[in-house]
């Protein structure tokens, strides 16, 4: 009988060291998701925040595009307006010159 109570009291003894082991294990793993959590949130937070990034990125490059283009549209018309002057200018001087010289 005293043999059957050593063992069970060395038995009772492994399982409490067991267990011991097993809540610290517990702890430790319910310490790394709660960490694998904030990382992940922090992560979400800069995800999101680099989407608004390059979405206001793209819009700032959208109209900086549309503007250009809409100043090299007026200067080749304002490049072609003057061009168009010059040559009205130029043909018209022409023409006085070529004509009767009128009368003597």
């Amino acid at each position: 009988m005293d043999s059957y109570d050593e063992d069970m009291r060395q038995k009772h003894e492994k399982i409490a060291q067991a267990k011991k082991e097993h809540e610290e294990y517990a702890s430790q793993l319910g310490g790394l998701q709660e960490e694998y959590r904030q990382r992940l949130d922090e992560k979400r937070k800069r995800d999101l925040v680099k989407t608004m990034v390059k979405k206001k990125q793209d819009e700032v490059d959208r109209k900086d595009d549309q503007e250009n283009r809409a100043a090299e549209w007026i200067q080749a018309h304002w490049l072609g307006m003057l061009e168009r002057k010059a040559a009205e200018k130029a043909r018209k001087k022409g023409r006085k010159g070529k004509g009767r010289k009128g009368k003597k």
